[in-house]
C-alpha cells in the first residue's frame, strides 16, 4: 500500500495492518510467536479501545481533508473486487452443496414453500424471504451475478417454474433476455455484502 501511494503521488502516511472480526463468539489463536507479526487482530468489541490507541500514537495530521477525499475517491475508483471461486479453494464439487432455502431460526436446510411462506419442518420458523440468504449463497458460492429460473428451482429446491418466477420478482432482480433464456441479476442482493 505504500508502495502504491507513493507511485500515485501521495503522501507517506501510516499504515497500520488490522483485522477485525465481527463473530463475537469466534476464537482468534495465534500460532507462533506472535510478537513477529506486524497485524492487529482484534473483536469488533474492542477496535473503538484500538482507534483510541491509535490517536494518541500519531497525532500529526499528515493529509488535509481535500487531501484525504482525494485519496478516498482514488482508492475507490482503483478498488477491484477479488474474483474468489470458493469451490476451487476447498476442492468441493459443486454437486457436493446441499440445496434447498435453509432456516434462519435454527438453520436446518430445507424449508418448505406453502402458500407464498417458508415453513421450516424442523422448528416450524416461517418467512417469507428466507430465499434472500440462499440465492446470495448462490452467488457466492458459484462465484456469479446471475441465475435462471431452473438454477433457481435447483437451488431451492423447488419443483415450479411460476414459483421461482414470482419469487425472482418479488425482489425485484433486474433481468435480461425472454422466456427459457431469461436472467436475473443478484447485483442489487450483493450490494450491501460489497459495502460492508
Amino acid at each position: 500500500m505504500k508502495n502504491f501511494l507513493q507511485k500515485n503521488k501521495f503522501p507517506s502516511i501510516p499504515i497500520i495492518p488490522h483485522v477485525i472480526i465481527s463473530n463475537p463468539s469466534t476464537l482468534i489463536k495465534k500460532e507462533g510467536d506472535s510478537r513477529q507479526s506486524t497485524t492487529i487482530i482484534t473483536q469488533s468489541s474492542g477496535l473503538l479501545l484500538q482507534m483510541e490507541h491509535l490517536n494518541k500514537m500519531y497525532k500529526k495530521e499528515v493529509l488535509a481533508k481535500s487531501q484525504l477525499s482525494k485519496l478516498v475517491k482514488f482508492l475507490l475508483k482503483k478498488h477491484t473486487p477479488e474474483e474468489y471461486d470458493a469451490l476451487k479453494k476447498f476442492d468441493i464439487n459443486k454437486n457436493e452443496i446441499i440445496r434447498g432455502v435453509h432456516c434462519p431460526s435454527c438453520q436446518k436446510i430445507p424449508m418448505l414453500r406453502c402458500h407464498g411462506r417458508w415453513v421450516c419442518p424442523s422448528c416450524q420458523f416461517s418467512s417469507k424471504t428466507a430465499h434472500t440468504d440462499s440465492l446470495i449463497d448462490f452467488a457466492l458460492l458459484f462465484n456469479t451475478k446471475k441465475i435462471s429460473n431452473r438454477e433457481t428451482r435447483d437451488f431451492l429446491q423447488i419443483s415450479s417454474q411460476t414459483m421461482a418466477t414470482n419469487i425472482l420478482q418479488s425482489m425485484n432482480l433486474p433481468s435480461s433476455g425472454k422466456g427459457r433464456s431469461k436472467i436475473y441479476h443478484l447485483h442489487h442482493i450483493l450490494e450491501p455484502l460489497i459495502n460492508n
